[in-house]
């Protein structure tokens, strides 16, 4: 397939998918409230904002790794793959471990840190555990979206994204019409994100002949993958604290931001 052909394919499904992320959105919000209620919608916007802080953990690996599966998939080099799958699975592993251990101690302390009526408290403490659970399983599953794009399968990781966005609209309201609450919203998202990355592991080509293994993890690989997000962001501050004055730069700026939004 040719690369225009790749790329047309490639914004197409990103944008299929950002559409349906819309409109999903704009659908449920007004069925959440109408079936949770000010109090228990408010409390669950509060859950998803305070563990939602754990994806600052990220620390921008994820894009990295996009960059160099392609990298190393071009030069058909099969066993910096193999490090590279290894490494950051590893890495992002401990950091799950990590952001469920922080998840049970916002639980633990939540009625502490936020007014919250008496009569939702430990439902709200048992919802940030699993939201938390959700949230740690997301980075080690990460890994296996970041190298289906790193592959250029945009179609398939948008398509999964997309069954797994329509399953979770369905279960919603299914669950919530049939009486469930805060506990039901988290265990379904809990369940959607698993099946999105059991079907993102399964998906053609993924994990072809790629052997999973923590002796072949590499910690440099980690402090290199943490470098590029980083130098690029200094350079895309400097860029815009220079374009007033460098017209190049401001070219460059833009074009930064284009290929951003793809």
């Amino acid at each position: 397939m040719t690369t225009s052909r790749v790329l047309t394919r490639n914004i197409f499904s990103n944008w299929s998918n950002l559409g349906v992320n819309v409109v999903v959105g704009f659908l449920m919000l007004p069925f959440l409230v109408s079936r949770l209620g000010d109090s228990l919608y408010g409390i669950w916007v509060l859950v998803v904002a305070v563990v939602g802080y754990g994806n600052l953990l990220d620390f921008g690996v994820r894009s990295s790794i996009v960059k160099y599966v392609s990298q190393r998939h071009a030069t058909n080099d099969r066993e910096g793959l193999q490090r590279l799958f290894n490494t950051t699975l590893v890495a992002y592993s401990a950091i799950g471990v990590v952001i469920l251990a922080l998840a049970a101690g916002a639980a633990a302390f939540l009625s502490q840190l936020f007014v919250i009526p008496s009569e939702l408290s430990a439902e709200a403490r048992v919802v940030v555990v699993v939201v938390g659970l959700n949230l740690a399983l997301k980075f080690p599953s990460g890994v296996f979206e970041g190298f289906l794009t790193g592959l250029q399968r945009y179609e398939l990781a948008n398509a999964i994204a997309i069954g797994a966005t329509l399953l979770r609209a369905s279960l919603t309201v299914a669950w919530l019409l049939g009486g469930g609450k805060l506990l039901a919203l988290a265990a379904v998202g809990l369940m959607t994100d698993t099946l999105r990355a059991h079907f993102e592991a399964r998906a053609p080509g993924m994990l072809n002949s790629i052997a999973v293994s923590a002796a072949m993890s590499r910690g440099d690989l980690i402090s290199e993958l943490m470098r590029q997000p980083l130098f690029e962001s200094a350079r895309r501050f400097r860029a815009a604290e220079l374009a007033p004055y460098d017209p190049a730069l401001l070219r460059d700026r833009d074009c930064l931001h284009l290929v951003g939004d793809f």
